[in-house]
């Protein structure tokens, strides 16, 4: 892993003083960190899948250690908007789980992999600012997120799942906040050359997109180590209708495990009055 990716994760666990607010409890959150180069996710989260794999992040200094061991997960963070009240689920492939760490740090370029419109000038900074300023947004669901200032760092308040949303998820609106299905590799050259190949020999900007679908971004299965040093994060390829079953399962399996308003399982009280557990698990659909 990048070396400054390992520093924001030592600062957003209180590692250091960067990412604390001022004069204000901001809540919890997560921020834009152009640094990070996937998303790490800490305690304010409901995991949904544990991909199995685990890895070993060596450290930017030796005198912090390795973190070794760091679960690699699909997630759930909610949105609530405070101008209509709408929840949303924002739903996060293939991020690093830290409980330790107090807010959530999203590189802003997976979010746009993943097709959402991202502005992260500030308002104050921008000479025309309007409602398409400062916002993450989604065209399909038209989730607007107006994002905040963190000191100099854009962040947005998110949480995990209610219990109640929990038996009830199938009337939230799901965004789908990271890429479906890939096998993502954040050093692979394709993104510079695309990046490159925009400018013709006058700098001029060229009228082409890259497509993304073209990219060769997959990685294969055999080059992964558990205890090598993080380069990439994984998940097996799917369909789109294999991976909604999927969620569509792990959602009805831990709904079953709620049970009725009557009766809750043992094991989701279990969770919920220790802190620790909770911490590492939200709602997880693995309880032991």
């Amino acid at each position: 892993m990048d070396s400054r990716t390992v520093a924001s994760i030592v600062a957003a666990t209180g590692g250091g003083s960067s990412r604390v607010g001022r004069g204000r409890d901001l809540g919890e959150r997560a921020e834009l960190d152009s640094h990070a180069n996937v998303v790490c996710l800490g305690k304010h989260c409901s995991v949904i899948r544990r991909t199995g794999v685990t890895m070993k992040v060596n450290a930017f200094a030796s005198e912090v250690g390795p973190l070794s061991n760091i679960p690699v997960v699909d997630a759930v963070v909610v949105f609530d908007c405070p101008y209509t009240g709408e929840s949303y689920f924002m739903l996060l492939y293939n991020c690093l789980y830290i409980p330790s760490m107090e807010c959530h740090l999203i590189p802003p370029f997976i979010l746009r992999e993943a097709g959402l419109f991202v502005s992260d000038t500030p308002k104050i900074q921008s000479p025309e600012p309007d409602e398409d300023t400062h916002v993450i947004f989604d065209h399909e669901t038209k989730m607007r997120i107006h994002l905040g200032l963190n000191g100099i760092f854009s962040y947005f308040n998110c949480r995990s799942i209610a219990a109640d949303e929990m038996k009830n998820w199938r009337k939230y609106k799901v965004v789908e906040s990271t890429p479906l299905g890939m096998r993502w590799d954040p050093y692979n050259p394709v993104y510079q050359e695309e990046e490159e190949a925009m400018l013709d020999g006058r700098g001029e900007v060229l009228d082409k997109t890259p497509d993304q679908n073209d990219r060769f971004n997959l990685i294969e299965k055999d080059d992964w180590d558990q205890e090598m040093e993080l380069q990439s994060c994984y998940c097996d390829s799917m369909s789109v209708h294999e991976y909604e079953g999927m969620i569509a399962k792990n959602f009805t399996d831990v709904s079953a495990m709620l049970g009725s308003d009557d009766v809750v399982d043992a094991r989701f009280l279990d969770v919920m009055d220790d802190e620790l557990k909770r911490g590492v698990s939200t709602i997880d659909s693995c309880f032991d």
